[in-house]
């Protein structure tokens, strides 16, 4: 097998995005969980493993890399707990599986579903409330998120929300028990 290279635009998760956010089309700053603040080109060059060419656009995400890596070199995820998966058959032209992709950031929380994407007490701009507390957007029709479709779609975005404080709640409750039992550093999402 040949070399491995994964390459992520992940400068674009920085305070500059807010004075470049304009540029892509989009009306937010990173500090708000949409679209300009999370998607970052993944650029992969694994010559003896993957087709020349190939442009995809499926959701993946960083936490991915390791995975995939390991599992290009051949190696043994066993025992290993990643929120990621090996996405080399993506890589390869293969359909992604469906799964739910979440973020939280300083009180924000967002989930990706398919072309769903749900945004819980998003803000545009630090230190400022959030613009809407729930936000759901067709990321298929919608990539700025501009139009907020919760309204037009309350069962989905019960369903999201629901799979999203699910996930805050997992994860919160797994700081707590396994890596730092009994101390509360205030992290929750408000919902």
């Amino acid at each position: 097998m040949g070399p491995l290279s994964l390459a992520a635009d992940v400068a674009r998760h920085n305070r500059t995005q807010r004075i470049r956010a304009g540029v892509y089309g989009f009306f937010a700053a990173v500090l708000w969980l949409a679209s300009c603040g999370i998607i970052a080109l993944l650029i992969v060059s694994y010559p003896s493993g993957l087709p020349a060419g190939l442009i995809s656009d499926a959701v993946v995400g960083s936490f991915d890399a390791v995975p995939t890596a390991l599992a290009a070199c051949g190696l043994p995820a066993d025992g290993c707990d990643f929120d990621g998966r090996d996405v080399l058959p993506v890589l390869n032209g293969a359909s992604a599986p469906a799964r739910d992709l979440y973020w939280e950031l300083a009180g924000q929380m967002a989930i990706r579903r398919d072309r769903w994407k749900l945004v819980l007490s998003g803000q545009k701009a630090e230190n400022e409330p959030p613009a809407e507390p729930v936000f759901l957007a067709d990321m298929v029709t919608d990539p700025s998120e501009r139009v907020n479709l919760a309204s037009r779609h309350p069962a989905l975005t019960q369903e999201l929300r629901r799979s999203a404080c699910t996930w805050l709640d997992g994860i919160e409750r797994r700081w707590t028990t396994q890596f730092n039992a009994g101390q509360d550093h205030g992290v929750t999402a408000g919902h």
